[in-house]
């Protein structure tokens, strides 16, 4: 029997030189949320920065059991 599995795949061009994070205890948050989640249904996440490109890419695959 095969398991079903769901993949999104995102891709997102950085622009800015300079970033400024005026709420700086909360930045980042929204990741460790969806980490937690996928960690939650037995997925994985994976993400790294394209520097020739200027892009950002986050693969995510779930095991839709």
């Amino acid at each position: 029997m095969f398991n079903k599995v769901s993949a999104l795949n995102l891709s997102t061009t950085h622009t800015q030189k300079n970033n400024t994070i005026e709420d700086v205890q909360n930045h980042g948050l929204g990741l460790k949320s969806v980490s937690r989640i996928i960690s939650n249904y037995n997925g994985t996440i994976k993400m790294y920065y394209d520097s020739s490109q200027k892009v950002f890419h986050t693969i995510i695959l779930l095991n839709n059991a």
